[in-house]
């Protein structure tokens, strides 16, 4: 290393290890009868491409190349389990849920009326479906339809390097490296 330019070269081996897809949505947990009930699942794999399969689901459900799921629901209100698998090469992961088909929504703003009564939500005003109560991109009726809090921000957020701090001089290896806010991948 260069001592007067604060600048050097290292050289090492990265192993790169492969590590199960993670998924990063969450599904719709309701549907009413006779309407199509669609969810894009995402999970990211750090290395290789992802595969997608349905291990238990209802008659007519398909999930296509992308991972979307797509099913027209039946006019029975019974309530259907779901097993969605991601695969990579060596890895899976799954998703498993239940789908209520069937529920009272007395404004017809598409979400369910349990829901907005446990969120201090109108079920009786239409307009409070598309608003974002917690300001994190998805309306209340997203959030309800996904079995989450509309009042309560969730999801992944962005991850950032807590060390090597931003224009650090790195001058021995190994070089470690901490990440905060970064999704759980099983690997130590």
């Amino acid at each position: 290393i260069d001592d007067d330019l604060a600048q050097g070269e290292a050289s090492g081996v990265i192993s790169v290890v492969n590590v199960p897809p993670v998924f990063l949505t969450r599904p719709i947990l309701y549907v009413q009868p006779g309407q199509l009930y669609q969810y894009d699942a995402v999970a990211v794999d750090v290395v290789d491409s992802i595969t997608w399969m349905l291990n238990e689901r209802p008659v007519g459900m398909a999930v296509t190349d992308s991972g979307r799921v797509t099913w027209t629901a039946p006019q029975s209100q019974e309530p259907v389990q779901v097993h969605l698998v991601a695969m990579d090469d060596e890895d899976t992961t799954a998703q498993s849920w239940e789908i209520q088909v069937g529920f009272e929504d007395m404004d017809g703003d598409g979400a369910p009326d349990e829901c907005e009564r446990a969120a201090g939500l109108d079920p009786n005003d239409p307009g409070d479906g598309l608003q974002d109560a917690d300001g994190d991109g998805a309306s209340n009726r997203d959030e309800c339809l996904r079995g989450q809090d509309p009042r309560v921000r969730e999801g992944l957020q962005p991850p950032s390097v807590d060390t090597p701090v931003r224009g650090a001089v790195i001058g021995v290896a190994p070089v470690e490296f901490r990440v905060n806010n970064s999704p759980d991948l099983g690997v130590e």
